[in-house]
Protein backbone atom coordinates (compact mmCIF):
# COMPACT_ATOMS: atom_id res chain seq x y z
CA UNK A 1 0.00 0.00 0.00
CA UNK A 2 1.74 3.47 -0.95
CA UNK A 3 0.93 6.93 0.10
CA UNK A 4 0.18 9.72 -2.42
CA UNK A 5 0.53 13.54 -1.79
CA UNK A 6 0.92 16.23 -3.89
CA UNK A 7 4.27 18.40 -4.02
CA UNK A 8 4.90 21.80 -5.61
CA UNK A 9 3.86 25.39 -4.63
CA UNK A 10 1.05 27.48 -4.46
CA UNK A 11 0.97 31.33 -3.72
CA UNK A 12 -1.50 30.67 -0.47
CA UNK A 13 1.50 27.72 0.88
CA UNK A 14 4.14 30.26 0.03
CA UNK A 15 2.53 33.10 1.67
CA UNK A 16 2.38 31.00 4.93
CA UNK A 17 5.75 29.73 4.69
CA UNK A 18 7.09 33.43 4.16
CA UNK A 19 5.41 34.42 7.59
CA UNK A 20 6.74 31.25 9.37
CA UNK A 21 10.15 32.63 8.47
CA UNK A 22 10.65 35.95 8.00
CA UNK A 23 12.14 37.62 10.79
CA UNK A 24 9.83 40.47 12.71
CA UNK A 25 13.96 42.26 13.24
CA UNK A 26 17.10 43.82 11.38
CA UNK A 27 20.09 45.06 11.89
CA UNK A 28 19.05 44.61 15.22
CA UNK A 29 15.57 46.91 14.75
CA UNK A 30 12.50 45.75 15.28
CA UNK A 31 10.81 45.96 12.30
CA UNK A 32 7.14 47.69 12.29
CA UNK A 33 3.93 45.67 10.99
CA UNK A 34 3.66 47.08 7.80
CA UNK A 35 7.39 46.83 7.17
CA UNK A 36 7.22 42.90 8.53
CA UNK A 37 4.58 42.35 5.96
CA UNK A 38 6.42 44.13 3.23
CA UNK A 39 9.48 41.74 3.77
CA UNK A 40 6.77 38.87 3.67
CA UNK A 41 5.61 39.76 0.38
CA UNK A 42 8.74 39.79 -1.10
CA UNK A 43 9.89 36.15 0.57
CA UNK A 44 6.21 35.02 -0.43
CA UNK A 45 7.20 36.28 -4.26
CA UNK A 46 10.66 34.49 -4.38
CA UNK A 47 9.60 31.52 -3.08
CA UNK A 48 6.98 30.94 -5.97
CA UNK A 49 8.97 32.64 -8.52
CA UNK A 50 12.18 32.37 -8.58
CA UNK A 51 12.69 29.50 -6.16
CA UNK A 52 13.16 25.85 -7.77
CA UNK A 53 12.28 24.03 -4.84
CA UNK A 54 8.94 21.96 -4.49
CA UNK A 55 7.56 20.69 -1.36
CA UNK A 56 5.04 18.91 -0.17
CA UNK A 57 1.99 20.97 0.14
CA UNK A 58 -1.18 18.37 0.41
CA UNK A 59 -1.96 16.05 3.23
CA UNK A 60 -1.27 12.53 2.87
CA UNK A 61 -3.87 10.71 1.03
CA UNK A 62 -4.95 6.88 0.25
CA UNK A 63 -5.61 7.11 -3.23
CA UNK A 64 -3.98 9.23 -6.04
CA UNK A 65 -7.48 10.56 -7.43
CA UNK A 66 -7.62 12.16 -4.13
CA UNK A 67 -4.72 13.96 -4.95
CA UNK A 68 -5.28 14.81 -8.54
CA UNK A 69 -8.94 16.21 -6.96
CA UNK A 70 -6.50 18.30 -4.58
CA UNK A 71 -4.14 19.83 -8.03
CA UNK A 72 -7.79 20.72 -9.46
CA UNK A 73 -8.56 22.94 -6.60
CA UNK A 74 -5.07 24.25 -6.31
CA UNK A 75 -4.86 25.07 -9.86
CA UNK A 76 -7.44 27.91 -9.15
CA UNK A 77 -4.51 29.97 -7.81
CA UNK A 78 -1.07 30.83 -8.80
CA UNK A 79 0.93 27.97 -8.68
CA UNK A 80 3.83 26.08 -10.31
CA UNK A 81 5.18 22.65 -10.62
CA UNK A 82 2.28 20.59 -8.93
CA UNK A 83 2.84 16.59 -8.84
CA UNK A 84 1.77 13.63 -7.58
CA UNK A 85 4.76 11.69 -5.49
CA UNK A 86 4.06 8.52 -3.81
CA UNK A 87 5.77 6.82 -0.49
CA UNK A 88 7.06 3.60 -1.46
CA UNK A 89 9.48 1.38 -0.51
CA UNK A 90 13.04 0.71 -1.48
CA UNK A 91 13.54 -3.21 -3.20
CA UNK A 92 16.70 -4.71 -4.58
CA UNK A 93 17.24 -6.53 -7.60
CA UNK A 94 15.10 -9.41 -5.67
CA UNK A 95 12.35 -7.59 -5.11
CA UNK A 96 12.37 -7.45 -1.35
CA UNK A 97 12.50 -4.53 0.59
CA UNK A 98 15.84 -2.74 1.33
CA UNK A 99 16.63 -2.62 5.37
CA UNK A 100 17.38 0.63 7.20
CA UNK A 101 21.03 0.12 8.64
CA UNK A 102 20.21 2.06 11.57
CA UNK A 103 16.70 0.96 12.41
CA UNK A 104 16.48 -2.71 10.58
CA UNK A 105 12.96 -1.06 8.90
CA UNK A 106 12.56 -1.17 5.08
CA UNK A 107 13.59 2.20 3.44
CA UNK A 108 11.19 4.27 2.17
CA UNK A 109 11.02 7.40 -0.03
CA UNK A 110 9.34 9.68 -2.57
CA UNK A 111 9.02 8.93 -6.04
CA UNK A 112 7.40 10.70 -8.96
CA UNK A 113 3.98 9.03 -9.32
CA UNK A 114 2.41 9.33 -13.36
CA UNK A 115 -1.54 9.32 -14.07
CA UNK A 116 -0.47 5.51 -15.44
CA UNK A 117 -0.73 4.08 -11.97
CA UNK A 118 2.61 3.33 -11.93
CA UNK A 119 5.84 4.83 -9.75
CA UNK A 120 8.36 6.64 -11.85
CA UNK A 121 11.72 5.64 -10.61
Amino acid sequence: MSTFAVFGMTESFAREKAKRTTKRYCNGKHLSESEWLEAVNENAELLIGKSKKVERISQLFDSPQFAEEYIEIAKKQRHRDLHIKAYVFELDSDGRPIPNKKTGKPRAKWKLFNSKLEVIA
